[in-house]
């Protein structure tokens, strides 16, 4: 069996991946592309809003599939087709069933794991029982249908979006409290600003009042001396203000 005649590059998936010990969910593209005979899966954190690639070789990955079991299960969707009266198109059944034994093998492998530098989670396709495994560049060992990006690979682009998770919900809350709670700080202090300026008006005017009617009271130098003492009570207030 061959991969169907494509122009380009082709979605064989288009989804999400859980791993549910982990509670994570990935979202997950698998891409076809006919020129670099290559395969990209696109996993993407839509909490962290990061992305990871995976390459594999389309023409290893082809191999891997059990002719048998695809041509049974294009039979079986024949069939239904011919019960059914329907025209029956035998290029675009064969993709469907190549697609999806490509997406069960490649999810049945993918593993998730954390990383502390960027872009912060791996993902990876473990060595299952019966599978063929060759040592990296480094001397691990990894699943044979893992290759380098080809140098005529024209890379899928990408329209994730970054979700709001529950803890961007929590610091935007915690944040809006503290700004609250500065606006409040700002607001009282504001109004203690306002009624301590007030309140050295009325003082002041009630000064002056007095000062008035003590001329026609007292004598010149009584009057210094009244002076003397009301500067000493204004300077104690604007120092109570202050502090």
């Amino acid at each position: 069996m061959q991969f169907p005649p494509v122009h380009g590059t082709d979605t064989i998936f288009e989804g999400t991946k859980t791993f549910w010990k982990t509670r994570v969910n990935l979202d997950l593209v698998i891409a076809y592309h006919a020129k670099s005979h290559c395969i990209e899966v696109i996993a993407h954190h839509p909490e962290l809003g990061r992305e990871c690639r995976l390459h594999l070789s389309s023409i290893l990955m082809l191999s891997k599939m059990d002719q048998n079991d695809l041509a049974l299960r294009i039979g079986e969707k024949k069939e239904v087709f011919i019960k059914q009266k329907k025209p029956v198109n035998v290029q675009q059944l064969t993709k469907e069933v190549l697609y999806t034994s490509m997406t069960n093998y490649i999810q049945s492998r993918l593993a998730y794991t954390v990383a502390e530098e960027e872009p912060l989670f791996q993902i990876s396709l473990q060595v299952l029982m019966g599978d063929t495994a060759v040592a990296d560049a480094n001397g691990e060992m990894r699943l044979d249908v893992l290759i380098p990006p080809p140098a005529s690979l024209d890379p899928v682009a990408t329209r994730f979006q970054k979700r709001i998770s529950t803890k961007d919900i929590n610091s935007a809350l915690n944040s809006l409290k503290a700004s609250a709670e500065e606006l409040k700080r700002a607001t009282r202090y504001a109004e203690l600003s306002t009624s301590s300026v007030d309140g050295f008006k009325l003082m002041l005017a009630e000064k002056m009042k007095m000062e008035q009617e003590m001329k026609s009271r007292y004598s010149p130098a009584r009057l210094l001396w009244i002076k003397a003492i009301n500067r000493v009570l204004v300077q104690n207030y604007c120092d109570k203000v202050r502090g």
